[in-house]
């Protein structure tokens, strides 16, 4: 009995590590003009060989949470780093759900906008970075 516990132990702490370790995720790829979804930390490459647009971070989650009433709805930023013909650069991009267009950044010959950010706030709840997904579209100009 005492044999299989001292096996068994050790195997079941790598196993809790394993599970805890971040996730490498691959990159994803999309085309301009399609809209395509990314995790927080992802990358996804244009099957046009010249950009990538990192999620890298949340800078802000003001929206109001469900089921609260509030004066104002609030916004989520975002940080996308993008690596285009060789140029690396951050930019930052709001969301507001009541907006009539998508806020969107250009560059080089590149509009990226931000069409959602989920999950949505709900009250009570605090959401981590790492479950933050968002939207995105890139269009050639």
């Amino acid at each position: 009995m005492k044999k299989n516990i001292l096996f068994t132990s050790p195997l079941i702490v790598l196993l809790l590590m394993a599970c805890n370790e971040k996730q490498d995720h691959n990159p994803i790829e999309f085309q301009p003009g399609v809209s395509f979804d990314l995790s927080y930390k992802d990358t996804g490459n244009c099957n046009c060989g010249e950009l990538s647009v990192t999620f890298a971070d949340v800078l802000e989650d003001s929206r109001c949470p469900v089921p609260a009433t509030c004066f104002w709805e609030g916004e989520a930023r975002v940080q996308l780093d993008i690596q285009a013909a060789n140029e690396s650069q951050s930019i930052e991009l709001i969301f507001q759900a009541s907006r009539s267009s998508f806020d969107r950044d250009t560059v080089g010959n590149y509009a990226i906008s931000l069409m959602q950010v989920s999950p949505h706030p709900k009250d009570g709840q605090t959401i981590e970075k790492q479950d933050y997904d968002i939207r995105l579209m890139v269009e050639e100009l």
